[in-house]
């Protein structure tokens, strides 16, 4: 059997399995999410059935990287083509997407002159990240422009944006992590979104535990220390972990690090993953049958003590695997998808399924 042929006696199961009724009260809107890189690159050929499987799983959400750097290469020069083109896709297939606000145009750089380091590094200005976002609200947001051009499209508008990736890692802030630099960002940037949309959420960068970067605890209290309270809806984490219990361990870290007026602030995972394969990485690959049972279990198990976590969504990373980098380099986060590089389904992909049948 092919790998189209595969798929799509996938996608036939899947939404058979979706008109059954479910014993579940609804989940909140956008609660289970993906990354999905292969559907915003994707010509319509792929994108369209790809969308299809995706809400057929039960997915309502895709977090994706609205690249700062490539949106506006001119300041103040606005190409959104291709996020259009992706967000009114999604749109048509009833799921939302959070825009990732992330990104390094050379004119908005904190980058030093002749510096080559692999490293993003900040805006030099909070204000030019600031009014981007503002702009990205006013194309997607409740009134935004993308659906005043198209009216035949039913609106699925943005209502959450998120603020930069894993600050505390330095790779991802010039190698110099600093609660009290991404704060000023977050306020900023709030401040600007609620003044085109007052609803909106500001989700925080996803905050991962990593012996790469500067402590959870330690990066959210900073936040806190600069003045972060005001300026935060949600308080995204990453929780990259082999087991549940290690996923709970990290909220819970998370949770107890905020100051105690701040301590029901809702938290996002805006990333989680296992890899079926790739090179052998401690905790992160686990095998096929291990990235299922994974899914399965972590999926269950969160969305049911979603109220006591006061947890606002689920994102997995990633729908399908990704290529190897130039050169050959391998890395185990090319390796947790849902879908092989082929398109062929990975037991992963019924599981989460079956999990966001079982809890919705």
């Amino acid at each position: 059997m092919t790998a189209r042929m595969l798929a799509t006696v996938l996608t036939s199961v899947l939404v058979a399995l979706a008109a059954a009724p479910s014993a579940h009260g609804a989940l909140p809107r956008g609660f289970f999410g993906v990354v999905s890189e292969d559907v915003f690159a994707g010509d319509f050929t792929y994108q369209r059935p790809t969308l299809g499987q995706q809400r057929a799983t039960g997915v309502s959400l895709l977090r994706q990287n609205f690249d700062w750097k490539q949106i506006e290469r001119t300041p103040g020069v606005f190409d959104f083509s291709m996020t259009d083109r992706f967000v009114l896709a999604a749109a048509k297939e009833r799921i939302e997407v959070m825009p990732l606000l992330f990104g390094e145009p050379a004119w908005a750089s904190s980058r030093p002159p002749g510096n080559q380091d692999r490293a993003t590094f900040p805006p030099r200005r909070v204000g030019d990240f600031a009014r981007y976002a503002a702009a990205v609200a006013m194309r997607y947001g409740p009134n935004g422009s993308l659906w005043l051009e198209h009216p035949g499209v039913t609106p699925r508008p943005v209502r959450a944006y998120q603020v930069w990736n894993e600050p505390n890692l330095g790779v991802y802030w010039g190698n110099h992590p600093s609660p009290k630099r991404y704060t000023a960002l977050l306020r900023a940037t709030h401040r600007a979104l609620h003044q085109v949309q007052p609803t909106a959420d500001l989700v925080t960068a996803g905050l991962p535990k990593s012996k790469h970067g500067m402590p959870l605890r330690t990066f959210i209290r900073g936040m806190y220390a600069a003045g972060a309270r005001k300026a935060i809806d949600v308080l995204g984490v990453n929780p990259y972990a082999p087991s549940l219990k290690g996923i709970e361990k990290q909220l819970r870290e998370a949770r107890t690090a905020l100051p105690k007026r701040a301590r029901r602030t809702p938290l996002w995972i805006t990333e989680i993953g296992w890899a079926s394969g790739g090179p052998p990485t401690k905790g992160r690959r686990v095998g096929i049958q291990g990235q299922a049972s994974l899914v399965s279990k972590v999926f269950r198990g969160l969305a049911r003590k979603r109220k006591a976590w006061r947890l606002r969504g689920i994102v997995y990373f990633a729908w399908r695997d990704a290529p190897v980098y130039p050169g050959g380099k391998d890395f185990w986060g090319l390796h947790t998808g849902l879908y092989h590089l082929d398109g062929r389904p990975k037991p992963a992909a019924l599981a989460l399924h079956r999990a966001t049948r079982a809890v919705r």
